[in-house]
């Protein structure tokens, strides 16, 4: 009989005693090593596809050429790491702002982004907002780039930003050459194709933001559509966990630091776990929402609140660059 206590009696004959007490510790180890099981399992199994991937992935040098092969992550450069994280704002995030809209601002997708000056910091996020503040990092601020979703996962952690009651975006998610956002996601795909990468319909690729160019497109929705760039060939990454057509619920412990997604799914609503949304098709941004929740299925592009905040990374002090942040 399981959980129980042996017992004697005075004539010495043995007796069985159901203990709940012991049950319950039993069934809570048992459980516990089942969970940690099925995490080492899954480590194991992520391990063997990013070796895969790798190998699938190496891109030779055409005749004649000089081009070194390529070997393609299967997680972002997260190694890049950074020494110090902030809001864009102060005088340094209106000088940002004044150039991304004079060059972007003939659309709604940047226009709705504002630099807020009773507060002195910019409001308001959009994918195309972000990657246009790195374009202008590209051309003057090299020290500077948008936060990937494991840098807001780290900030999290260590408290160097109140994240909460904001939104901050950080990447695009790539799906099938569906909607939503069919135009844009088969123009990335063709991108990609054009480099002699054939991504998989079947799976989820997060592109993050930082790694990406702006083209005026007459043809796109927003006026505006993505270029990829070496950097992009060199950041991108598969997460199948992000091709669901409901999402779930994850634990902050059992995450992939190094691209900032969760590595098991629940679900069923804890109390302490946060939520995961996904979706199955098309293109989408991926965002950190207001309660800590990581989005990769709202439709809209250019949907833009004033909650929405940027955050920058950097190796290097902002004020020793005589950059005014606050």
């Amino acid at each position: 009989m399981k959980n129980t206590h042996i017992l004697g009696d005075s004539d010495n004959n043995r007796i069985s005693r159901y203990d709940k007490d012991l049950a319950r510790k039993l069934n809570e180890e048992t459980e516990k090593q089942i969970r940690q099981e099925e995490i080492e399992r899954r480590k194991r199994e992520l391990e063997e596809k990013r070796k895969k991937k790798i190998k699938e992935n190496e891109v030779l040098p055409s005749p004649g050429t000089e081009t070194s092969p390529i070997t393609l992550p299967t997680i972002s450069p997260l190694s890049l790491d950074f020494k110090y994280a902030f809001f864009l704002g102060g005088e340094f995030g209106k000088q940002i702002n004044e150039k991304v809209q004079e060059i972007y601002g003939f659309t709604e997708s940047i226009s709705k982004v504002i630099y807020d000056d009773q507060n002195r910091v910019v409001t308001g996020s959009t994918p195309f907002y972000v990657t246009a503040v790195n374009e202008i990092f590209q051309e003057q601020y090299l020290q500077f780039r948008t936060a990937t979703q494991a840098d807001l996962e780290k900030i999290i952690k260590s408290y160097a930003l109140d994240l909460r009651g904001k939104y901050e975006d950080t990447s695009l998610v790539l799906r099938k050459k569906q909607n939503p956002n069919v135009y844009v996601a088969e123009d990335l795909f063709d991108q990609f194709k054009s480099r002699d990468l054939h991504l998989k319909e079947d799976s989820a690729y997060v592109i993050p933001l930082f790694t990406l160019k702006l083209r005026k497109d007459d043809s796109s929705e927003y006026k505006l559509s993505f270029d990829i760039t070496d950097s992009t060939i060199q950041n991108y990454f598969e997460a199948p966990i992000l091709l669901s057509t409901s999402g779930g619920y994850f634990n902050s412990v059992e995450m992939d630091e190094k691209i900032g997604l969760p590595t098991t799914v629940y679900f069923t609503e804890v109390a302490e776990f946060r939520k995961l949304g996904t979706r199955d098709s098309g293109l989408v941004r991926l965002f950190l929402g207001r309660s800590l929740v990581i989005s990769s299925y709202d439709e809209s592009l250019s949907g833009c609140f004033n909650d929405g905040r940027i955050v920058i990374v950097s190796n290097e002090d902002p004020s020793k660059l005589g950059v005014n942040i606050k």
